[in-house]
């Protein structure tokens, strides 16, 4: 199955984020709220973030739900000192 819309990672249960290379910052794409605007059949392949923070054109980064950025592990709680 090739998934290409936000609506589809929804249904598969993937996370969708937008990294900057240049200030190394993962922001998530609200995918729920880009569905519920219509946008939900959308194409996001070959789409281009721009950082709000630096104005670089970034990459996305597709993965499943509860992984944690760059290991594909699950997430964990961390306790405080």
């Amino acid at each position: 199955m090739l998934i290409r819309t936000y609506r589809q990672l929804v249904e598969n249960n993937l996370c969708l984020e937008a990294h900057c290379l240049k200030c190394m910052r993962f922001e998530p794409i609200d995918l729920e709220g880009l569905i519920a605007a219509g946008r939900g059949d959308k194409v996001f392949i070959g789409l281009k973030p721009t950082c709000t923070s630096c104005g670089q054109k970034g990459e996305l980064q597709l993965r499943p739900k509860g992984t944690m950025i760059g290991d594909g592990s699950p997430t964990t709680e961390f306790n405080q000192p």
